[in-house]
């Protein structure tokens, strides 16, 4: 299975609601969302099923990268704010069947998980910036440190 592990992108500092959930993408942020897409696709991701977080930037970053590879976001709970990196092991699994996978969601369980499937614990650390996309290749077995960092997609502007 290859798994791409997104970073939303780009965000306001606040929302009008002053709430963390509701903080919406910046212009670079949607620029990011959709070279996303576009670079997914390039790569394999075509149809592929999404899962994100339900916080506004995150599902906003889902659906416009999702325009690029013809795909429909799934919102889910593990992928919340403050939801811990544990959480998500189980949920991959889940998923497992499918040849591609891309989950959107926050840091730090986002860098934590990139870095979790490719170093195990303690191991080297993946750092996911804004708009970022890691993609790992996962054995059959979804484990700790069992995942190959093939690429981190990022748009340099």
């Amino acid at each position: 299975m290859k798994l791409a592990i997104v970073r939303h992108g780009k965000a306001e500092h606040d929302s009008v609601t002053g709430r963390d959930r509701d903080r919406e993408l910046t212009a670079q942020g949607e620029r990011q969302a959709v070279w996303l897409g576009e670079a997914l696709l390039a790569e394999g991701f075509g149809g592929s099923l999404v899962l994100s977080s339900e916080a506004a930037r995150a599902i906003a970053t889902a659906e416009l990268l999702c325009k690029g590879i013809d795909s429909e976001p799934q919102r889910v709970q593990p992928l919340m704010l403050g939801s811990p990196v544990n959480g998500l092991i189980p949920l991959i699994e889940q998923h497992h069947e499918e040849p591609r996978l891309i989950v959107v969601g926050h840091n730090p369980p986002m860098s934590e998980l990139a870095s979790l499937l490719v170093s195990g614990f303690g191991g080297y650390g993946v750092q996911l910036k804004t708009g970022t996309a890691a993609i790992v290749e996962l054995p059959e077995l979804t484990a700790p440190g069992t995942g190959r960092l093939v690429e981190l997609l990022r748009l340099d502007s």
